[in-house]
């Protein structure tokens, strides 16, 4: 058509006019957007966190026997191969010790004794069963003889036969069978190849008179401390023996270990097994000979050696021990004979019998007996070969006395029979003595015997007779009446919030010569269930402790206010007995109320009416558990010690939420010679006690000035105030942050460092579901899991907070604790409605709960959703063609073409498809830009208008006007663009108007934007 205003040259105005349909849909009365934001990423990369199996670094075999130990495969390779050895001959039968020498090892870590699960399952261990069924006519008689040959470069080893012949292996002396003894000679024993050593090393002289058989060892380098094993056979008047020797020597490198728990005071902790040997040493009681720490003697009282013994060295040279009787002089090859603290000592919960026969004097009738190993065989001590601060232990305890075994309601020809592996080392922060010890019931003993015996309600006690001072001092013995004290209440581990364990103190710092403290720390994974504060408690046998025998008797008699006896009568037998454990399972002094904390638990706040003081720790049954074969228990406890003139620190609160409104940390203060103390502190660096300085050099900042501090404790609040440090506070890291603590007085003694961990995360992951067809839920498609965080102590409220916590999408973790999940989501068109209210979605965050404490295992909150169908609109690209300038009138659509295909290719629709409960359904159209020239930007006013196909009608005008084009109360689905045609020809729809207004129109290709609205109502 023509313009009215005309080119004399008539060009065509060429309107190229290609329509963007841009549309929303409002469901009912609001607008529902996507689920991303568009500042947003709407996908989520996920990485696959499985890992390759690692290559094998050692042999098949070493993975296998290292089942049923404490190591893993590069500790148990770096062991001695004598060691390696025992553990295949012990645990593992089925392996060749023969291959500890064929193999060749790479050099491994350092061994170490890790923690294990107390129960942990030995699945293929051994050890063996001491009962043997009946031999066939045919088998040999056997004997299994266990020793040490007497020597020191060479040795000799004896046995004889038992006057009757036993139907299992004999251990004590030799099994006869069915030989007359008297009838043997020398050349009648022959050496088995299987045996260990040769006729080079070892030869037998028989005397038949005293049916003795003797064993010569050439040189006793070749035996180590599991034993070489020489084998005979016998065979007379068609019997036959076997007797095996298994000759062994200790192993012993007797060595003790400091740690410089307060180096700024000066002070300490020492720690070895049994006394502290010192060779060559006169600085600290030590023996000035011989120069060496090493014996392959086998020590008189052997079962001392398992006693983890602590003492106090000041400034390099001043010892002050902790046990009594510790003379601080022992023999190389002897660890004398501790009175009344014990090793290992061993109970049986089914064992309360009459124990009089194991009285010095007196009866006491019913009780339960503890006892101390008879022999202990195999032992082996030596340092850490990487870290000489780690101690290590290991021997095998026999406890086969009758009279014991008859105690406990056991068989008396059973013997109880374990294997103990002990470490001694630091702990992580270089504070504490730490004690472990495994002990297994192996699964085979006497060589290859198998172990039947289940040691299931055996519970395990130790003893401390405590005492303070040089162990030299004018009276020959320290200060052994030294009260026990509670300690502090632990502010995290397994006793947070409880005490943590018990202080050996003296009651008069004024009068005093020993101004320090030890103390027994409980606080700690594998730490006894049970202890208390009492006297010695373990009543002589014979006059001595010999055999480690230690009676309980069925009576609890511990004064806790320090102002009562520590022993009274039996109620039954009106005998006077000692303040122990009442039953097996009795835990002392363990539960105490936590206000006890810092008081006397046992003995006298005045010298003069000092009471002998001892520290008990049990391992009850209820501990133990599951003792079969090849099962191990895991024990331990800690130690440490400082001045007693220290100021003393606790944390009133274990965990604290911090911000900038709340930044007081609670303390209580005690001081027993200072009134002014500063406490400090570090967040996230361990403080090292070694360089702990009390100023800002050692990388501490002031947390409180206390003045006005006494010798009980009394609470004190100091607050962090530097905005860096409450800023690092409140950023997320997972298991919290941790603020350490310490205190100096102003004398310059530094306290112990207590810990207090801050705003612990709590983790979510919020996801949008459906249900699916096989009735399970599944995250909705195209949507992503929601990530948020708040802090342990922080109450949350995903239910209805004001935030829509879908909206905009996060996959970081974003500190939220209120927020919503909508009503109604919208993803690819479709909708969905949400039902219910999970039962997690709300609720409060405590520092000790487990679940959502890591980023990779967090709360998951699931909202579900019903899908109530979709709405799905599709809009054309409208193309009017080419049109001259100068003629006004009405141009429909030449075509309507595919937004994503090609102008001109006339594939484009308007249609609609609606699978949602609602048909109420309306579509609008707007002209949202008016068609303007590409090249001069000159616009058509009101140039755009829609036809509705209905006959009798108008064009409307949808410039900047939302006209109705379409409305349906029960179509599904349509193609309302077909209804615009009329034999092929678009003769309705949106059309472009041009009229005298648009004189002026210049030639170009125009363009505009169109919007498509597509709404739902509920009527």
């Amino acid at each position: 058509m023509d313009s009215t205003r005309r080119n004399d040259n008539h060009a065509p105005l060429v309107l190229l006019l290609a329509f963007l349909g841009i549309f929303v849909m409002p469901f009912a009365q609001s607008n529902v957007r996507a689920f991303a934001a568009s500042d947003q990423p709407t996908t989520t990369t996920v990485k696959n966190n499985t890992k390759k199996a690692a290559t094998s670094a050692y042999p098949a075999w070493v993975y296998q026997a290292i089942v049923g130990t404490p190591y893993s495969a590069q500790q148990f390779v770096n062991l001695p191969s004598a060691k390696q050895v025992w553990f295949l001959k012990t645990l593992h039968p089925e392996i060749n010790p023969n291959v500890v020498s064929q193999t060749a090892l790479s050099p491994a870590l350092a061994n170490t004794i890790p923690t294990q699960n107390a129960n942990q399952s030995l699945t293929t261990s051994g050890f063996t069963n001491f009962t043997t069924m009946a031999a066939a006519a045919t088998t040999p008689a056997q004997s299994y003889i266990d020793e040490v040959p007497e020597g020191t470069d060479t040795g000799t080893a004896a046995a004889t036969f038992a006057s009757t012949a036993t139907s299992g292996i004999a251990t004590a002396e030799l099994n006869p069978g069915g030989i007359d003894p008297a009838t043997l000679t020398s050349s009648d024993f022959k050496l088995d190849s299987a045996s260990e050593l040769s006729s080079n090393d070892v030869t037998l002289d028989y005397d038949a008179s005293g049916k003795a058989v003797t064993l010569s060892v050439k040189k006793m380098s070749v035996l180590d401390y599991n034993g070489k094993k020489v084998i005979y056979n016998v065979t007379k008047n068609g019997q036959s023996l076997k007797i095996t020797f298994n000759l062994w020597r200790p192993d012993i490198n007797r060595v003790h270990a400091n740690i410089e728990t307060q180096k700024k005071n000066q002070i300490a902790l020492q720690y070895a097994y049994g006394y502290i040997y010192t060779p060559n040493s006169t600085d600290i009681n030590g023996d000035p000979t011989p120069n060496t720490t090493e014996t392959h003697k086998m020590p008189e009282f052997a079962y001392n050696m398992d006693i983890p013994n602590v003492n106090i060295v000041i400034g390099g040279k001043t010892r002050i021990v902790s046990t009594f009787g510790d003379s601080g002089e022992p023999p190389l090859d002897d660890y004398d004979e501790y009175q009344t603290t014990s090793g290992l000592l061993i109970g049986n919960k089914n064992g309360e019998a009459d124990i009089s026969s194991l009285q010095s004097s007196g009866s006491v009738g019913g009780g339960y007996l503890t006892a101390g190993f008879d022999d202990v065989k195999h032992i082996h001590m030596w340092p850490d070969t990487d870290d000489n601060d780690t101690i290590y232990l290991s021997y095998d305890g026999y406890i086969t006395d009758p009279n014991k075994l008859s105690s406990y309601n056991m068989p008396t020809d059973e013997p109880i029979i374990l294997h103990v592996e002990n470490t001694i080392k630091p702990t992580d922060d270089q504070q504490q003595m730490a004690m472990s010890e495994v002990v297994t019931n192996p699964k085979t003993i006497y060589g290859n015997q198998t172990n039947t015996k289940d040691l299931s309600n055996l519970y395990f006690t130790r003893e401390y007779d405590t005492a303070l001072g040089h162990p030299n001092n004018d009276d020959g013995s320290p200060d052994d009446g030294v009260p026990i004290r509670y300690s502090g209440i632990g502010t995290s581990g397994p006793r947070n919030g409880k005490i943590e364990g018990l202080v050996i103190r003296p009651s008069d710092l004024t009068n005093s010569d020993y101004k320090y403290q030890v103390a027994f720390n409980f606080n700690s994974d594998f730490a006894p269930d049970g202890w208390m504060g009492t006297t010695f408690t373990t009543y002589p046998t014979g006059g001595s402790m010999q055999n480690g025998a230690a009676v309980q008797p069925n009576a609890f008699m511990v004064s806790e206010d320090g102002t009562g006896i520590f022993y009274k009568k039996h109620p039954d037998t009106g005998s006077q007995v000692w303040s122990i454990f009442n039953k097996a399972d009795d835990v002392g002094m363990a539960n105490t109320d936590p206000d006890k904390a810092n008081t006397i638990a046992f003995g006298s706040k005045t010298k003069n009416n000092a009471y002998d003081t001892s520290i008990l720790m049990k391992w009850s049954p209820n501990y133990v558990g599951d003792f079969k074969p090849g099962k191990n228990v895991v024990m331990g406890f800690n130690a440490d010690l400082g001045t007693a003139l220290a100021p003393g620190l606790e944390a009133d609160k274990s965990y604290l939420r911090m911000d900038n409104t709340r930044n007081e940390v609670p303390v209580s203060l005690q001081d027993l010679d200072s009134t002014n103390v500063s406490v400090r502190y570090t967040i996230d660096t361990p403080l090292d006690s070694k360089h702990i300085t009390g100023d800002d050099s050692d990388g501490s900042k002031k947390l409180l000035s206390a003045t006005g501090v006494s010798s009980d404790y009394t609470p004190y609040t100091g607050k962090i105030t530097d905005t860096s440090d409450l800023q690092k506070l409140q950023t997320p890291q997972e298991g919290g942050h941790t603020l350490y603590l310490y205190a100096v007085d102003d004398t310059g003694y530094v306290s112990r460092i207590r810990t207090i961990t801050v705003n612990k995360p709590i983790y979510f992951n919020l996801q949008a579901t459906v249900q699916a067809t096989d009735t399970s839920d599944k995250l909705i498609p195209d949507t992503k899991v929601q990530q948020y965080y708040a802090f342990a102590g922080d109450s949350y409220n995903y239910i209805d907070g004001t935030k829509n916590l879908f909206d905009p999408a996060t996959t970081d973790w974003t500190y939220a604790t209120a927020g919503n999940a909508p009503d109604t989501l919208t993803v690819d068109d479709h909708n969905y409605k949400k039902t219910g209210t999970p039962s997690n979605a709300s609720g409060s965050l405590t520092p000790t709960q487990t679940d959502g404490v890591t980023a990779n295992k967090p709360i998951t909150i699931n909202y579900h959703y019903i899908d109530q169908g979709y709405l799905k609109l599709t809009v054309p690209n409208v193309n009017f063609g080419q049109h001259k300038i100068g003629m006004p009138g009405q141009y429909y659509a030449e075509t309507l073409d595919d937004p994503k295909g090609t102008k001109g290719d006339n594939q484009g629709q308007l249609s609609f498809e609606n699978t949602t409960p609602n048909k109420n359904l309306s579509i609008y159209l707007k002209a949202t830009k008016p068609l303007t020239n590409m090249q001069t930007h000159q616009s058509i006013p009101d140039g755009l208008a829609f036809q509705p196909a209905k006959s009798g009608t108008t064009a409307e005008s949808i410039t900047d006007n939302s006209v109705l084009i379409y409305k349906t109360s029960s179509d599904t689905s349509a193609v309302i663009s077909d209804t615009w045609k009329t034999n092929g020809v678009y003769t309705a729809g949106p059309v472009l108007t041009v009229t005298d207004k648009n004189d002026g129109v210049g030639q170009g290709t125009y363009t505009g934007e169109l919007e498509w609205t597509m709404t739902t109502s509920t009527n």
